[in-house]
């Protein structure tokens, strides 16, 4: 494959639903807004490879490529577990069972590049959500005065559910 050219950033869509990470291939919930990996490089525009999990968005760069090959070895035991009816086994793997689209240690190697700057955040995801949510009848000042007041909620609302996982 060519050089691509790799980032993430928050969208906002209707939905409280639930997805799975491209990276480590955990399910994640979603309340109205995602962060998603983006391949720039693509020769029609732009490319969503896939949405990224609280838990890789805040591992950073280094730390979700290092994950995703770590999850990606989780994955070959458990087909293996599957192979032999380790059902025991399995059950500690069961949220890294799903197949990447792309080769885990080349996505990996492209991940780890990315810079900081081009890596969404938490607070990025939690800003976009409570844009969705901030009631109509504030003005403009009131508006963000709220919704910074209701940011480190939102975050701590993150920590949290990756803590479930």
């Amino acid at each position: 494959m060519g050089e691509r050219d790799l980032t993430t950033e928050v969208y906002c869509h209707d939905l409280t639903t639930e997805s799975r990470c491209c990276l480590c291939g955990c399910r994640h919930k979603q309340n109205k807004a995602a962060i998603r990996l983006m391949d720039r490089a693509q020769v029609a525009g732009r490319q969503m490879v896939g949405d990224v999990c609280y838990r890789c968005v805040t591992l950073g760069p280094q730390g979700a490529a290092q994950l995703m090959v770590q999850r990606a070895d989780q994955r070959a035991k458990g087909a293996v577990m599957i192979a032999t009816e380790n059902v025991e086994q399995l059950a500690e793997t069961s949220c890294v069972l799903a197949t990447p689209a792309f080769d885990p240690q080349w996505l990996a190697d492209k991940i780890k590049v990315i810079p900081e700057s081009q890596w969404a955040t938490n607070e990025d995801l939690a800003w976009a959500e409570l844009e969705k949510e901030v009631p109509d009848n504030l003005d403009a000042a009131h508006k963000k005065q709220w919704m910074a007041e209701h940011l480190q909620e939102r975050v701590k609302q993150f920590r949290e559910r990756m803590i479930e996982w």
